[in-house]
């Protein structure tokens, strides 16, 4: 591979590495870290890297291999990541401070779904992959992932609707 199909086919990944990387160590520097040494590991290998199916899938499993044996090693289990953007569709006409609000709490909620759910959901609804794209990250069958996905959906749903509801509710 030369270094211009290199640019072309893996190095484009770089934002998303670090985005995934950070998710997952909530520190940037961390994350800088995780992502060179995803692009080092695959520069070395660019030689034998057309023997995989899609490279962007071994980066975006290398990254959470290496990005979850840090955070183990760190003793950070997966805390918040507060920077990650997820945008809500559903407050478009809100005001903005209300929007923030429902972000926050959109957020949180994700934040607080146990592994795999919260890459998955990461993965599906973040980063738009499709199934197919998401097996090989997380190991799993297109019928695992589904499920996962679904019952994440349904967790961030009910503590939307609890948050929600809270403030409404009468004492």
């Amino acid at each position: 591979m030369t270094v211009e199909e290199f640019k072309e086919k893996v190095f484009i990944l770089k934002d998303k590495l670090y985005r995934f990387s950070k998710r997952i160590l909530n520190d940037e520097t961390e994350a800088q870290d995780i992502t060179q040494d995803v692009l080092m590991k695959l520069w070395n290998m660019r030689n034998s890297l057309h023997k995989y199916n899609s490279i962007e899938a071994f980066a975006m499993t290398a990254t959470r291999n290496l990005s979850l044996d840090r955070a183990r090693r760190k003793n950070l289990r997966y805390q918040k990541a507060p920077e990650i953007k997820y945008e809500s569709e559903t407050v478009e006409n809100t005001d903005k401070v209300e929007q923030d609000e429902t972000a926050k709490i959109i957020r949180n909620a994700i934040q607080n779904l146990k592994e795999p759910q919260r890459t998955i959901m990461h993965l599906r609804d973040i980063e738009q992959y499709d199934f197919d794209e998401i097996e090989p990250i997380v190991n799993m069958t297109t019928e695992t992932i589904r499920v996962n996905l679904s019952r994440a959906r349904k967790k961030v749903r009910e503590e939307i609707k609890k948050i929600m509801s809270y403030g409404t509710a009468r004492v």
